[in-house]
């Protein structure tokens, strides 16, 4: 039995071009009707508009992971080629396709986006 306690239900799409959030109040014991359902609140990630780019550039010297345009920026920033990143543009197979490496920088990038949902203030 799930907890009164819960106030939102969330969810997150690890798309394949974009990554989004959203969340939506649950109102316990109160039966509403489809016209009463409010709209989902809108959440802003990485000071854009409710996705950003599946992108991902990591840092092998300082374990530090970039995402969206951060990634994308800091790439092009580069002056060549460099062995130390990892740099990926979407994600373009399921988990259990994934090595250990590519299972390992997936649970990076999803931290990530975790850390830019918990800084969010709706």
């Amino acid at each position: 039995m799930l907890s009164s306690n819960i106030k939102y239900a969330v969810g997150i799409d690890f798309g394949h071009g974009e990554t989004s959030f959203g969340y939506y109040p649950i109102t316990w014991g109160k039966g509403i009707s489809a016209q009463e359902i409010p709209e989902s609140p809108t959440i802003s990630l990485a000071n854009k508009d409710v996705s950003i780019p599946s992108i991902y550039l990591y840092d092998k010297t300082t374990q530090e992971m970039f995402i969206g345009d951060d990634a994308a920026n800091y790439y092009n920033e580069l002056e060549e080629d460099d062995d130390e990143f990892i740099y990926a543009v979407s994600f373009k197979k399921r988990i259990p396709e994934m090595d250990d490496n590519e299972k390992e920088l997936f649970r990076l990038f999803m931290q990530k986006v975790k850390s830019l949902i918990l800084q969010c203030k709706g």
